[in-house]
C-alpha cells in the first residue's frame, strides 16, 4: 500500500514515461489523495487497535486462568491433608502390636483415626459449592473486561486495498466505514460470552469427579481395615503380618486414588482455562478477520459460516440415523441367531464339541471353589452369599422406595401385605435383606424368615410362624390369629418378611388349600403386622390361576432383572473397595466393528468407556438375568496374575450350559422344580404322576449334569431325637437358573 501511494505521489513531480495528458483540476485530485492518505493512516490505526485487542484478550485469558488456579488452591490443600493422613496411617501400620488381641484393638482404633482424618476433608471435596461462586465471579469479570476492551476500538473509514503491483494514479472507489464496535459485538456475541461464563463447568465436573474419587478413597482405606479385622476374627491363629499387609495394600491403593484425584483436579482446571482461552482467542481472530476484510471477502465469510453450520448439522443428523439403522439390523440378525440356534443344534447342523458340556457343567458347579482361589480381598467382596450391605445393592432404588411407601401407607391405616415377585436369580434375598435393614429403625423386632421346605399341614406352618412371632403353641391359623389380636401393642413384631412362599403350594389336587388359609390369616392380621412375602414369578403365575381372588387382593412389587448399566454398578460398587483401577482389554476376535469404532477414538478414556460398555452388554446377555452368574463371569474375566497398578479385565468368554441335550421329560422336571422352589422325590412323583423308577432316573440325570443339587433342609431350632430326618430335596443350581429359564422359554414350556 505504501509503495503504491509513493508511486502515485511521484506523478505530481514528474510525468511518467510515455505520452501523458496534463493533470487537470489539481485541487480536486489533491483532495482525493488527501482522503486516501487519511484512510491509509486510519487503516494503520485499525491494525494497531486490533493488535492491542489481541494482546488484551491474551492478558484476560491468562489472568482468568491464574484466578481460577488460585481459587482451586483450597482444594489442593484439602488433598494435601488427605495425603498426610494416609502417610501417617501407613507409618503407624508398622508399629502395630504383635499379639492377636492387641492387634485387633489397635486396628479398630487406627480405622477410626484414619476415617476421622478423612471425614472433614472428603466432605469439603464432595461439596464444590465452596469454590464455584469464586470461579463464576472471575469468569464474569473476564467478560466485563472484554466488553470494555471492545468499546475502546476505533471506528474508521477505509478504502479497499489495491491488488499487488497495481499502479494507482487516481484514487477511485467508494470508501466504507468499519464499525469495529458492531463487529466486536458479533465476534463476541451472546453465545460466546455465555460459553466463557460457563467455562467453569469443566472445573465443577472435575470437582464432582474428585469428590467421587475422595469417597472411593475413604471406602478403600476403610475396607482395608475391615478386611484385616475380618481376617483376624475369622481365624484365631492368623498371621498378624497378613493383616498388616492387607492394611498397607489398602492404604497404598488409597494413595493411588489420591493421585487420580489430583490429576482430575488439574485436568478440569486446564480444560476450563483452555475452553475460556479458546473462546476469547477465536473471538479476537474473528473480529480481526471481519474488520480487515473487503466487501467481497466479508460476504464470503458470512456465506461460509452459514454453509458449514448447515452441513455439520445435517451430517450429525444423518450419521445418527445411519448408526441407529445399523444397530437395529445387527440386533435383528442376533435375534434370528438366538431363535434358530437351538433348532440347528437339535437338527444336528451345529454340534457341540465333545467334552464341552461336561467341562462347562463342572466349571459352573465348582464356582465356590473357584472363588476360594482369588485374593482374600476379592473373596470377601465377591462372595456369592446374599448381600447385607445396602451400598452393594444396585438398580433397586425405585423398588426400595415403593416398599417404604407401602410401609407408610400401612402405618396410616392402609393395606398391610406386599408380594415381591421376581424371577429366580434376580437377587430377591439380597433385596429383602436390605429392606429389613432399611426398616429396622421403625421395626426393630422385625422377623426375617425363609421357607426352604414344603409345608402340607396347617398346624406345622402355624406353629413355625407363631414361633417367629414369639407366640408359642399355635395349633391353627385361627388360633394364631386370636393370639395376635389379643397381644398388647409392642409385644409382637410389626414387620414380617417371608421368602419362599412357593413352598406353601403344590401342583396337585388340593395343593393350594394351605396357601389360601395362609393368605386369609395374613389379611386378618395385617392391621397389626406388615407382611412382605416373596415368591418366584413362575410360582406366582400358577398361584394366580389357582387362587385368583387371593392374588387380586394382594399388592404386588415385581423385581425385574438388572439392566446392563445396573449390572455394571452392582459389580463396580464391589470392586471399588479393592482400590484397583480397571483396564478393559480390547476384544481380538469377533468384534471387528468394536475395534474399528475404538480406533477412531483417539482419547484413551473414551476407548475404555466404549470397550467397558461392550463388555457389560455381553455380560448382561451371558448372565441370563442371574446376578450370581454375572459375578462368576466377571471373576473369570479378571486377570489377577498380572496386577501392576490396575486390574486387567479380559474379553468375556461366557460358558453356555448344555441345555440342548435335555429331553422333554427332563425339561418338564426342571419346570416343576422352578414352579415349586424345591421338590422331594415323593413330591416330584405327585406333581408329574410318574413312577419311582422314572423319577429316580430323571433326577439322577439332572443332578449328574449339574442342573440340580440335592440337599437336606437345615432347621433353625434343635430337633428332638424322635423327629424324622428331613427328606432329600432338589433345587436348581443358582448358576444354572438363567440357562434353564431360557431353555424352557425356547421350548414354549415357560411363558
Amino acid at each position: 500500500m505504501l509503495a503504491a501511494t509513493v508511486a502515485v505521489a511521484g506523478t505530481f513531480v514528474a510525468p511518467a514515461a510515455g505520452p501523458m495528458p496534463p493533470v487537470r483540476d489539481d485541487e480536486t485530485t489533491a483532495g482525493l489523495w488527501d482522503e486516501w492518505a487519511g484512510q491509509a493512516a486510519a487503516r494503520l490505526q485499525l491494525h494497531r487497535g486490533l493488535l492491542a485487542m489481541r494482546a488484551a484478550a491474551r492478558a484476560i485469558s491468562d489472568r482468568l486462568a491464574g484466578h481460577w488456579s488460585e481459587t482451586m488452591g483450597g482444594a489442593r490443600a484439602v488433598l494435601d491433608r488427605i495425603e498426610a493422613a494416609l502417610n501417617d496411617g501407613m507409618a503407624r501400620t508398622g508399629t502395630l502390636p504383635e499379639d492377636h488381641e492387641g492387634l485387633l484393638r489397635a486396628l479398630a482404633s487406627e480405622r477410626e483415626r484414619t476415617a476421622a482424618g478423612f471425614r472433614e476433608a472428603i466432605a469439603t471435596l464432595t461439596d464444590p459449592a465452596a469454590f464455584l461462586p469464586d470461579l463464576d465471579r472471575h469468569a464474569e469479570e473476564a467478560v466485563e473486561d472484554l466488553v470494555v476492551t471492545c468499546e475502546q476500538l476505533p471506528e474508521v473509514t477505509l478504502h479497499d486495498l489495491p491488488h499487488a503491483g497495481e499502479v494507482i494514479r487516481h484514487p477511485e472507489g467508494d470508501a466504507r466505514t468499519v464499525e469495529t464496535r458492531e463487529l466486536a459485538v458479533q465476534a463476541f456475541d451472546t453465545l460466546r460470552m455465555e460459553r466463557i461464563r460457563t467455562a467453569p463447568s469443566a472445573i465443577a465436573e472435575a470437582m464432582n469427579a474428585v469428590g467421587t474419587v475422595a469417597r472411593e478413597l475413604g471406602v478403600v482405606s476403610d475396607y482395608a481395615y475391615e478386611a484385616a479385622l475380618g481376617e483376624l476374627a475369622d481365624v484365631a491363629d492368623s498371621d498378624p503380618n497378613h493383616a498388616r499387609v492387607l492394611v498397607s495394600d489398602g492404604l497404598a491403593r488409597a494413595a493411588d486414588k489420591l493421585v487420580t484425584a489430583r490429576a482430575e483436579l488439574e485436568a478440569g482446571l486446564e480444560a476450563a482455562s483452555n475452553r475460556a482461552r479458546r473462546e476469547i482467542t477465536e473471538g479476537a481472530v474473528r473480529l480481526a478477520r471481519r474488520a480487515t476484510a473487503d466487501r467481497l471477502r466479508a460476504g464470503y465469510l458470512d456465506a461460509r459460516t452459514y454453509l458449514s453450520t448447515e452441513v455439520a448439522r445435517d451430517w450429525k443428523q444423518w450419521r445418527g440415523r445411519v448408526a441407529e439403522s445399523a444397530r437395529r439390523a445387527w440386533e435383528a440378525v442376533r435375534a434370528l441367531a438366538r431363535r434358530f440356534g437351538g433348532l440347528l443344534s437339535t437338527l444336528g447342523f451345529r454340534q457341540q464339541p465333545a467334552g464341552v458340556s461336561e467341562r462347562t457343567g463342572d466349571t459352573l458347579a465348582s464356582a465356590a471353589e473357584f472363588v476360594r482361589t482369588l485374593p482374600v480381598v476379592y473373596q470377601r467382596l465377591f462372595a456369592f452369599a446374599p448381600l447385607t450391605d445396602p451400598q452393594f445393592l444396585a438398580g433397586r432404588d425405585d423398588e426400595l422406595a415403593e416398599v417404604e411407601a407401602s410401609w407408610r401407607r400401612w402405618e396410616a391405616g392402609g393395606p398391610g401385605c406386599l408380594a415381591v415377585i421376581t424371577p429366580p436369580g434376580a437377587g430377591v434375598t439380597s433385596f429383602l435383606n436390605v429392606v429389613s435393614t432399611r426398616l429396622s429403625d421403625e421395626a426393630p423386632r422385625g422377623v426375617r424368615g425363609i421357607l426352604r421346605e414344603r409345608y402340607r399341614e396347617e398346624a406345622s406352618l402355624a406353629g413355625r410362624i407363631g414361633d417367629w412371632l414369639g407366640l408359642e403353641g399355635a395349633m391353627s391359623f385361627d388360633h394364631l390369629e386370636q393370639m395376635v389380636t389379643a397381644s398388647p401393642n409392642g409385644s409382637i413384631p410389626r414387620l414380617v418378611i417371608l421368602e419362599g412362599i412357593e413352598h406353601l403350594h403344590i401342583r396337585a389336587p388340593g395343593g393350594g388349600a394351605l396357601f389360601r388359609r395362609f393368605m386369609t390369616f395374613v389379611s386378618q392380621t395385617e392391621s397389626r403386622i406388615f407382611w412382605i412375602l416373596s415368591m418366584t414369578s413362575s410360582a406366582w403365575q400358577l398361584l394366580r390361576t389357582r387362587a385368583p381372588e387371593m392374588a387380586g387382593e394382594t399388592r404386588q412389587l415385581e423385581l425385574d432383572p438388572l439392566s446392563p448399566e445396573e449390572l455394571r454398578d452392582a459389580i463396580t460398587s464391589r470392586h471399588l473397595r479393592s482400590g484397583l483401577p480397571l483396564h478393559y482389554a480390547e476384544p481380538r476376535a469377533g468384534a471387528d466393528a468394536l475395534r474399528t469404532r475404538a480406533r477412531r477414538i483417539h482419547a484413551t478414556d473414551r476407548q475404555q468407556q466404549l470397550i467397558e460398555k461392550n463388555f457389560f452388554e455381553r455380560l448382561h446377555r451371558a448372565s441370563l438375568g442371574s446376578i450370581r452368574l454375572a459375578l462368576f463371569h466377571w471373576l473369570r474375566s479378571a486377570d489377577f496374575t498380572t496386577v501392576e497398578g490396575s486390574l486387567l479385565v479380559r474379553p468375556l468368554e461366557p460358558l453356555s450350559p448344555p441345555t440342548g441335550m435335555l429331553d422333554l421329560t427332563q425339561s418338564f422336571a426342571l419346570k416343576a422344580i422352578l414352579d415349586h422352589g424345591t421338590l422331594s422325590a415323593s413330591e416330584y412323583r405327585e406333581v408329574l404322576r410318574t413312577s419311582a423308577e422314572e423319577c429316580a432316573h430323571t433326577l439322577r440325570s439332572l443332578e449328574e449334569n449339574h442342573f440340580i443339587k440335592a440337599f437336606r433342609p437345615e432347621h433353625e431350632e434343635p430337633r428332638s431325637p424322635g423327629d424324622l430326618t428331613p427328606e432329600i430335596r432338589y433345587r436348581l443350581r443358582p448358576l444354572m437358573t438363567g440357562a434353564v429359564i431360557a431353555h424352557l422359554r425356547s421350548r414354549n414350556i415357560l411363558h
